[in-house]
């Protein structure tokens, strides 16, 4: 590992630990060895997909993030999520001298440590192929000669990149691989035209699209043992309530996520008796405050969802809502699982369903591990739970690895019996 890169990211972290007050993961117990199971897709693809045991028995998938994703360190120290986008960057030919590489996150999220010693790794990786990398904060000027890694927060980055019809330009320096689909989003807020951009640059190539598509995340769900979550979209604000109306017709809380957020911005969950156009207007006006002017383009469709009540996980000060997140990587030929951690409420559940009670994000909270808990503690609420989800991630995997943006989904094989594995930390 080279001297000047290490010195090069310690910087950079340390100038994005300044900002904002970061969580360190090292003392997470996890699992580090993934499942496998052979597909035919032929496809590359990164999910931390977010899933949980409901009190009523489904088994339900909660969101999938993309490369925007954090925690995959717990359990292997992120090894097999940098071998993977090595093998995304290179399979697609030789990587060029000048171009660029862009591996982003959110401004404010608490995972520095994390991130930035993923970004490390992934250099190294690379020149053990033989790749020099140069190594630029948000808004240095390429090189000719190397691969341009820029390494920082996306509202940094944003601001130097412009579409040139089909591709993405980060200077002169054409991009040819990025981590994170709220990139685009962004690139909308500054006025970009995206419509017409090549997704192929992104580690998971188009299947980006799918981290903000939750509606679809929902429909890759047919076919697999998860049971898909009632869900609308909705054009408008005053839409997304008279769907949340419907679902309190029918006695049930709803769940209302703005489009091309992260961290769980804008989440509303609505209880039966709130009104939910105060509720959807809290979402727009909170969304807006986050990402500031241009938010208008990229907050629709609103998407409303049922409240999925995850089966309650007793602890010392009463029973927590829980989820539990899944590495999940589709490979040409292969599929793969890994339980990473089981994220617990801060608040004890009660029938209020309070932020607090209901919501297990760590973003915009005090950084902590306080509500990290290890796979193994869902041994209490089912023996076997843990490899119940692990299978249903590998099936869901499968499936997502055939979806495409026009919202089809060609299914493709998976195998039944290397999918059998059992998961052991």
């Amino acid at each position: 590992m080279s001297s000047a890169h290490q010195s090069k990211v310690v910087a950079l972290a340390l100038s994005a630990a300044a900002a904002r007050p970061t969580i360190l993961l090292n003392g997470v117990t996890g699992v580090a060895t993934a499942v496998a199971a052979q597909s035919s897709a032929q496809v590359y693809g990164y999910w931390l997909l977010d899933v949980t045991l409901t009190a009523d028995g489904r088994l339900v998938v909660i969101e999938a993030n993309g490369t925007n994703g954090a925690t995959s360190s717990i359990g292997n120290g992120d090894t097999d999520r940098i071998e993977h986008m090595a093998s995304a960057l290179t399979a697609r030919g030789p990587v060029r001298p000048g171009e660029a590489a862009l591996l982003l996150h959110q401004d404010g999220f608490h995972h520095v440590p994390e991130f930035y010693a993923r970004a490390l790794g992934f250099v190294d990786r690379l020149e053990q192929e033989g790749i020099a990398c140069t190594i630029l904060a948000p808004g240095e000027a390429p090189c000719r000669t190397t691969l341009n890694v820029v390494v920082g927060d996306i509202p940094s980055a944003a601001t130097r990149l412009s579409v040139a019809g089909s591709e993405l330009r980060y200077g002169t320096a054409r991009v040819g691989f990025a981590t994170n689909p709220n990139l685009l989003p962004a690139l909308v807020r500054v006025g970009c035209v995206v419509e017409e951009l090549d997704l192929s640059f992104f580690h998971e190539g188009p299947l980006a699209l799918l981290a903000h598509d939750k509606a679809a995340q929902q429909q890759v769900c047919v076919g697999t043992p998860f049971t898909p979550l009632w869900n609308r979209e909705a054009a408008s604000g005053s839409e997304a309530a008279l769907q949340a109306r419907e679902l309190h017709r029918l006695g049930i809380a709803a769940v209302v996520k703005p489009h091309g957020t992260s961290g769980g911005t804008g989440v509303r969950v609505i209880p039966v008796g709130m009104d939910p156009a105060i509720a959807v207007e809290e979402l727009v006006a909170e969304t807006v405050d986050r990402y500031g002017p241009g938010t208008e383009h990229t907050l629709f469709p609103l998407r409303t969802f049922e409240f999925a009540q995850a089966a309650p996980l007793a602890r010392d000060d009463g029973p927590r809502l829980w989820d539990l997140r899944l590495e999940l990587m589709a490979s040409p030929g292969q599929v793969s699982a890994r339980p990473v951690m089981v994220r617990t409420c801060p608040a004890p559940f009660s029938s209020s369903l309070a932020h607090d009670e209901v919501v297990s994000n760590l973003s915009h909270r005090v950084a902590s591990t306080d509500h990290i808990l290890g796979p193994d503690a869902l041994e209490a609420l089912r023996p076997g739970l843990v490899n119940e989800l692990v299978r249903a991630g590998l099936a869901w995997a499968a499936n997502a690895s055939g979806w495409r943006p026009e919202g089809t989904t060609a299914v493709p094989a998976i195998n039944p019996v290397t999918a059998d594995a059992e998961v052991r930390a």
